[in-house]
């Protein structure tokens, strides 16, 4: 468990020692806003805690200026080593310059930033994508499942769909928050294979409740969703009982939530093929 997460937010906070002024990096404490400053945090990656006791410490205390006393910063390592940040209020130079930052997922390249959601463990992400992978080719080999459409609900940046798009004639990512759609268009199309078969690709930007409530499902189709700790809401739920989604296939990050909703799941006629737990 340690050493193994890749995406954080920190607090900067902009301090003065003597006639200095240095930069010290915290978390804020549970339903507070005090803050808790660490040297080094075991649970981050080193190219992490090296950033941060480093070229972090420089970057901020040379535009010291431009920010406040206290800054929340999200920062991600790329797995490679490579660590990009975001903070609100960035100008377009300095995120294109240090936000911006690219995952290697199972052979191919996933555009991303700092101020994105994205898995925070990426030691983890080719088993994750492969029991996703299993989940679709059991269920296309078995007839069980249909080729016609795939729906890769809470998209992300399209990661699930990017590398999936292949086996699919229609492929649609929904996902309400801009950034990470600019990313998901962009990965689809780069990641298209030469010989894709007209696959059809369609990048929604919508919250996925309301998306999957307004556009009827009317063919056979397999949705991937990938929701919040919190779980599916109760629309998704419902809406999903009058659809003809004949495959679903859950990734989540709670089991308790995943119980709660497979509980409604299976009311509406879905049963549970297999499951696979990833640990961290």
């Amino acid at each position: 468990p340690w050493g193994s997460r890749t995406r954080a937010r920190v607090v900067a906070s902009m301090d003065r020692a003597g006639d200095r002024e240095i930069v010290r990096f915290g978390f804020r404490e549970q339903e507070s806003n005090r803050v808790a400053f660490f040297r080094e945090c075991p649970v981050l990656t080193p190219a992490l805690n090296g950033f941060l006791q480093g070229p972090a410490r420089e970057i901020f205390t040379d535009k010291r200026k431009r920010f406040p006393r206290e800054l929340d910063v999200n920062v991600f390592d790329d797995g490679t080593g490579k660590v990009s940040f975001y903070y609100a209020g960035m100008p377009a130079e300095d995120f294109e310059k240090y936000a911006q930052g690219t995952v290697d997922i199972g052979g191919k390249k996933i555009e991303t930033d700092a101020s994105v959601v994205f898995q925070s463990n990426l030691s983890l992400l080719p088993e994750l994508v492969q029991a996703v992978r299993d989940a679709v080719d059991a269920g296309l080999a078995s007839g069980e499942a249909s080729d016609e459409w795939l729906i890769d609900l809470f998209s992300g940046v399209g990661f699930f769909a990017a590398l999936l798009q292949e086996k699919f004639k229609r492929v649609t990512t929904v996902e309400r928050d801009e950034g990470c759609l600019r990313h998901a268009e962009v990965n689809l199309s780069a990641n298209r294979p030469a010989d894709a078969r007209g696959t059809s690709v369609q990048n929604v930007s919508a919250p996925a409740e309301q998306w999957l409530m307004d556009n009827v499902v009317d063919v056979p189709a397999t949705l991937i969703v990938d929701p919040p700790r919190t779980g599916l809401p109760k629309e998704v739920l419902d809406a999903l009982a009058s659809s003809s989604v004949n495959r679903l296939i859950y990734v989540s990050c709670d089991p308790v939530t995943l119980a709660r909703d497979y509980a409604k799941l299976a009311q509406s006629g879905f049963a549970i093929k297999f499951a696979r737990g990833v640990a961290f």
